[in-house]
């Protein structure tokens, strides 16, 4: 999906693999971590040079932030976590190649890898399960204008990236909120297809610490 989005040189699309034993896409090494961007709808390795990285550290997340904000700065920028998730409890991230099959990222240490990288985001999504939580909204509400995240669980065919994607490439301007609309709409449309619940939200993290004061006066009213 991906690699049909019709993008432009204002738009790029960097991924840092890590923590499968197995790809399904051809070129992707199992035995080490790796960077692509899209370019010309085709997979481009742009760097080869890293070892086998512990997607559950948080230091692998904040090592990929900033090589990406000092390779392919941008005004805008997007940040998106593609695995496993297990909400609040667990936090995200399954990585295969560890004996530890416990090993989790959590939220507060998304929180300390992006606040560490010096890079705002306008958006930050989570093509996982059970991210959609308050907590993670307020670990996030100052690194990022938005968050896209599930609730509940996603279906098996995760998000759908080659109309977002292309949205951007004809207009890098296009505001948040309807590239937000476009990813909501197209999982859930997805997944329905599939006869799975479709359960996705566009947050306003903004509001953030409002809705948290709402919600702590409500539970401590009727304690």
């Amino acid at each position: 999906e991906m690699l049909n989005a019709t993008l432009s040189d204002n738009v790029n699309v960097v991924i840092q693999t890590g923590g499968t034993k197995k790809w399904k896409t051809e070129g992707i090494s199992n035995k080490k971590s790796q960077r692509f961007i899209v370019k010309d709808n085709q997979l481009v390795l742009v760097d080869n040079t890293l070892d086998q990285l512990d997607i559950t550290d948080e230091n692998t997340i904040k090592d990929f932030i900033v090589y990406c904000d000092k390779n392919y700065h941008a005004d805008r920028n997007i940040l998106i976590f593609w695995d496993h998730g297990g909400g609040v409890i667990y936090g995200y991230g399954v990585d295969e190649n560890l004996n530890d099959s416990t090993a989790a990222l959590t939220i507060d240490e998304i929180q300390r890898a992006i606040r560490d990288s010096g890079v705002k985001f306008e958006m930050i999504g989570f093509d996982s399960c059970l991210m959609g939580g308050l907590e993670t909204a307020c670990v996030l509400c100052d690194s990022a204008d938005y968050l896209v995240a599930s609730e509940d669980f996603e279906s098996g065919s995760g998000w759908e990236y080659q109309n977002w994607l292309s949205l951007l490439g004809y207009n890098s301007s296009t505001p948040m909120t309807d590239v937000g609309k476009v990813i909501v709409d197209d999982f859930i449309r997805e997944s329905l297809s599939v006869k799975n619940d479709g359960v996705l939200a566009l947050i306003d993290l903004r509001y953030t610490r409002l809705l948290y004061t709402a919600w702590t006066d409500f539970a401590y009213a009727n304690e």
